[in-house]
């Protein structure tokens, strides 16, 4: 194909004459089970794989087994490895303490462990000889 050719085969498509054609969402913004957007009110959950489910698809995949198949990559999860997926979370304020059981709201953020910690819990974080050198950084400053 010469060049002229080439040059207009590529402008005759869709998206041609500079429109932009909207982006179709990742793995990160779809549930991998049943394919729905994720989004807060749907609970998205991170699997140690990197792929994202909605808490239904897990909740209903699970029943007494101690382990998830991600329906991703078919890797066997463990069901105490699968957090919270936080980076479909709307705003820092919302994030919970991973690092207690209190539920508490964090307010906080250990950049060495990437976890959000609150306000207890960071002065625990501070006097532990292991992570006492961590640095922790209010919400919102990262």
């Amino acid at each position: 194909m010469a060049a002229p050719e080439a040059a207009a085969a590529l402008g005759s498509g869709p998206g041609a004459g500079g429109a932009e054609l909207p982006e179709p969402p990742g793995l990160l913004e779809l549930c991998g089970a049943c394919g729905q957007r994720l989004s807060p009110q749907r609970g998205p959950r991170l699997l140690p794989c990197l792929h994202s489910v909605c808490r239904g698809c897990v909740g209903s995949e699970h029943g007494d087994k101690s382990a998830f198949e991600c329906p991703v990559c078919h890797q066997q999860c463990p069901l105490g490895d699968i957090m919270d997926n936080l980076f479909l979370q709307p705003s820092a304020s919302s994030q919970s303490c991973t690092s207690c059981e209190d539920n508490a709201s964090a307010t906080s953020f250990c950049l060495e462990c990437s976890e959000p910690l609150c306000a207890t819990c960071v002065g625990a974080h501070l006097r532990v000889r292991y992570t006492r050198e961590h640095r922790v950084q209010p919400l919102g400053s990262q």
